[in-house]
């Protein structure tokens, strides 16, 4: 293998796979049978948790969005990529010479303490929808067994694998469309 071309990654069959909206469908379906309610305290803490302390450092970590868009330029196989190269590169230009502009204006901890607070911003954003998340899978359980539904979590569990499915076609969809 030459070494200036580009290593693909083998999992890009796995990709394919994890994203046929019936491989979905079924995971969304399966997992929403166990109800969250019965989940051990620690691993609710860490659903929660995690996610918002990782997307908060990312958002207030520049080198994290900088490494991300050079990784996402890096992959040629990415949808639409030839025809966004050029635009790409060109707004790419500008925004960098914007924000050197911007920058030298504002001062070290303005900038700091912007970031940071985006960070702690989005952090409880997320962790609020995570909490929220397991508040509605017990209310919408509860609302269920309050109208007689027999067997409310295969039902949820139906609905949410239908949707799983129906969501992930529409975005094939739109996907082909715009390529």
């Amino acid at each position: 293998m030459d070494s200036a071309q580009p290593r693909t990654s083998p999992p890009r069959r796995a990709n394919r796979w994890f994203q046929d909206p019936w491989v979905q469908g079924i995971g969304t379906t399966l997992g929403t049978l166990v109800p969250a309610r019965s989940y051990p305290a620690w691993l609710r803490q860490t659903l929660m948790w995690v996610p918002a302390v990782g997307l908060g450092a990312l958002v207030s970590s520049p080198t994290a969005w900088r490494s991300l868009a050079e990784s996402a330029q890096a992959q040629p196989d990415s949808p639409g990529a030839e025809a966004a190269d050029s635009a790409r590169n060109e707004s790419a230009e500008q925004l960098l010479d914007t924000s050197a502009a911007d920058r030298s204006r504002r001062r070290p901890f303005t900038r700091w303490l912007g970031r940071a607070g985006g960070g702690i911003a989005v952090g409880a954003l997320v962790y609020g929808n995570m909490r929220m998340g397991f508040w509605l899978d017990g209310a919408i359980e509860r609302g269920l067994r309050r109208v007689h539904v027999p067997a409310p979590r295969v039902v949820m569990a139906l609905a949410a694998g239908g949707a799983a499915v129906w969501t992930a076609k529409a975005d094939r969809i739109r996907a082909a469309s715009d390529s």
